[in-house]
């Protein structure tokens, strides 16, 4: 018997794209290093407690007794900063499926690289998965920006920004990407993934890695049907 499609219940019926089938493999190689990270810190946080010793007393004493530098001892920033770096990283995999996914459907449509938009209407760069979304048949477009995720994938790339460029006020505009998800799309996530999250830019957490990887992973679905459909 076949298994039932999970929710958000996305599919394609389409062979997957090369670019898509090395995400996953990328994807879960990934995963499993930052589950193996956030065990850890988990761990030490529980240990710390069973010890009845402050957390970042535990810390330093463990960077002491191992031998290893350290930067700060505040194990609550240690935590923030890890979720966000675990939204950078994984941003960076879902992009690079996009720039590939890109490069098929130009390479599949005869003259399309000529006429295909990279441009916003105000003459900015639009991100990949604008860019994809742009330059797709209507129906397939509507596809990929008619879903909840396709929101939550800006916000969290307005996440990525503000943390790989710290400058100007990307730190405003992730705060406000995270506003552009609506109550429907929150609730949305909250049946379909039942995490805690999507969290604002200023309070990501392991959950919002855990709700976007596995976001990417559905969504991408959506992507594979679209670009087979348009090429």
């Amino acid at each position: 018997m076949s298994k039932s499609t999970p929710l958000p219940g996305y599919k394609t019926t389409k062979p997957a794209i090369p670019a898509i089938k090395s995400m996953f493999r990328e994807l879960g190689a990934q995963d499993a290093c930052i589950q193996l990270q956030e065990l850890c810190a988990v761990y030490m946080q529980n240990s710390a407690a069973a010890t009845n010793a402050p957390l970042d007393a535990f810390l330093h004493l463990l960077y002491q007794g191992n031998g290893i530098p350290h930067g700060t001892l505040s194990f609550s920033e240690l935590r923030q900063l890890s979720a966000k770096s675990y939204i950078v990283l994984t941003y960076a995999l879902f992009e690079k499926m996009l720039l590939e996914v890109i490069d098929y459907v130009k390479s599949s449509i005869p003259g399309s690289a000529a006429a295909w938009v990279t441009k916003s209407a105000t003459g900015g760069r639009l991100p990949p998965l604008l860019e994809l979304a742009a330059n797709l048949p209507a129906a397939e477009r509507q596809s990929l920006e008619g879903v909840p995720e396709f929101r939550l994938f800006e916000h969290y790339r307005a996440v990525r920004v503000a943390n790989s460029h710290v400058v100007g006020n990307t730190a405003n505009k992730a705060q406000v990407a995270f506003g552009l998800l609506s109550n429907n799309d929150l609730s949305h996530f909250t049946h379909c993934y039942e995490l805690q999250a999507p969290n604002p830019a200023s309070d990501i957490t392991f959950q919002d890695f855990r709700l976007f990887t596995r976001a990417i992973k559905y969504y991408s679905r959506l992507v594979n049907e679209a670009a087979r459909s348009a090429a």
